[in-house]
């Protein structure tokens, strides 16, 4: 871990390249960015203009990072990062194949809605008061979940896992 929290690179390794002085935006916009792609070197990001101070705008193309919950989870450590930095994020398409990120830094948790950003504790509590888990669309058996859980981790796969035609997880 460096810096504190920061496992990949990222504005380090824009300013490696980058002609200019990076703005501590585009600093922080660059580090959480790298810590979403496991790398910023992943990214295209040569035409970002990494010295703004009010926001920074990423083209991201959909090729090469995928925006889901939980297999390939970027977009989740896209949320969590931006809570936990207090940066907010707005997605927007470009085009057929580029989403377009905009991050802007907020300057408080508490206050003015134009200038705050909850954590992600604090934001679940307010979605949770507004759709209750108990509410949740799927229901799961817990005993059965956590009976399949104990099984795999026991090696004991279902057989269509082990290339058999079984159906039982």
């Amino acid at each position: 871990m460096r810096d504190g929290w920061r496992y990949y690179a990222g504005a380090e390794n824009v300013q490696s390249w980058f002609k200019g002085e990076m703005s501590p935006l585009g600093i922080a916009v660059a580090n959480l960015l790298g810590e979403m792609v496991k790398g910023i070197y992943h990214l295209d990001v040569n035409k970002v203009d990494w010295a703004e101070q009010r926001r920074i705008v990423v083209n991201i193309d959909k090729y090469g990072t995928r925006l889901s919950t939980w297999d390939w989870d970027e977009l989740t450590r896209l949320v969590f990062l931006c809570h936990d930095r207090a940066l907010r994020v707005e997605i927007e398409p470009c085009n057929f194949r580029i989403i377009r990120l905009i991050f802007s830094q907020r300057t408080s948790r508490i206050g003015d809605f134009c200038t705050r950003h909850p954590t992600v504790e604090m934001a679940l509590e307010n979605h949770r008061e507004r759709y209750p888990i108990e509410d949740a669309v799927v229901k799961f058996d817990v005993d059965q979940s956590l009976e399949s859980v104990e099984r795999i981790n026991n090696n004991e796969l279902p057989e269509q896992r082990r290339g058999g035609g079984g159906n039982d997880l």
